[in-house]
C-alpha cells in the first residue's frame, strides 16, 4: 500500500508542476508581447521626435568642373549633382558670314581664324588654338537621308523648315560634331571637330563640351 500511495504522490506533485509550467508560461509570454509591445511603442514615438530632413539640405557633389565653350567652368550641383548650366553665348562681338548662293548665314566667336579654303566643296573654314576645327561645306546631289544606314544614333532636327540630321563621333584624339541640313538638292554639312586629348578625363566630358560649343555657334544659323 505504501508503495502504491507513493505513487499516487508522484502523479500529483508532476500535474502540479506541468499546471505551474502551464501558468508562469503564459505569464512570460504576456510580459514578452506587452514589452515588445512598448517597444515598438517607443520606437515609433522616438522616431516621431526625429527632426525631418529640410528639402533645401544641400547634397555634397564630386568637385568636378567643366569648361564651357566661353573658357568658364561650372560644377556639379543640385539633387542629381547635375553640371550646372554654362553662361548664355554673347554673340554681340562675333564675327558673320553669309552665303548667297544657298542663302543663309551664321555666327561664330572673334577668336576663331579664318582658314585657307583649297576646294570649291568648302565654304566657311575656320580653326582656334589649332584644336577647334569649324567647316561648312556642300555635299552636291545628296540626300541626308542616306546618313542613317551609315550611323547609327543620329538626331533629326528642323532648321528653317529644312530636314537636317545631327550626330556625334569620335576618332583618335578628336570628337566631333556634324549637322547635315537639305537644300535643295544638295546638302549642307557643318561640322566642328575638337582634337585634344589632355584637357578632358572623361569621354562624357569632352562629348558635353564639343556639343555646348556647337550648338552655341549653330543657334547662330538661318536661312535669310
Amino acid at each position: 500500500m505504501p508503495i502504491i500511495t507513493k505513487g499516487k504522490n508522484n502523479w500529483k506533485i508532476i500535474i502540479i508542476l506541468v499546471v505551474l509550467a502551464i501558468f508562469v508560461g503564459a505569464e512570460l509570454l504576456a510580459y514578452i508581447s506587452n514589452f515588445n509591445s512598448d517597444m515598438t511603442f517607443l520606437s515609433f514615438f522616438l522616431d516621431e521626435k526625429k527632426p525631418d530632413k529640410k528639402i533645401g539640405d544641400k547634397v555634397a557633389c564630386t568637385e568636378e568642373a567643366k569648361i564651357c565653350p566661353d573658357g568658364s567652368l561650372v560644377g556639379r550641383t543640385g539633387p542629381n549633382c547635375e553640371f550646372a548650366a554654362c553662361p548664355e553665348a554673347n554673340t554681340t562681338d562675333w564675327k558673320k558670314y553669309s552665303n548667297k548662293e544657298y542663302g543663309f548665314e551664321i555666327k561664330y566667336p572673334s577668336d576663331f581664324i579664318e582658314q585657307k579654303i583649297e576646294s570649291d566643296k568648302i565654304l566657311l573654314s575656320i580653326a582656334k588654338e589649332q584644336s577647334h576645327y569649324f567647316e561648312i561645306m556642300v555635299i552636291k546631289k545628296y540626300d541626308i537621308n542616306q546618313i542613317k544606314s551609315t550611323i547609327k544614333e543620329v538626331k533629326e532636327v528642323s532648321v528653317g523648315g529644312h530636314l537636317g540630321y545631327e550626330y556625334f563621333y569620335v576618332e583618335g584624339a578628336g570628337a566631333s560634331e556634324v549637322l547635315l541640313i537639305q537644300a535643295g538638292q544638295d546638302a549642307l554639312s557643318i561640322s566642328l571637330d575638337y582634337i585634344d586629348d589632355k584637357t578632358f578625363s572623361k569621354a562624357d566630358d569632352k562629348k558635353a563640351y564639343v556639343q555646348n560649343t556647337f550648338n552655341q555657334m549653330i543657334s547662330t544659323f538661318k536661312f535669310i
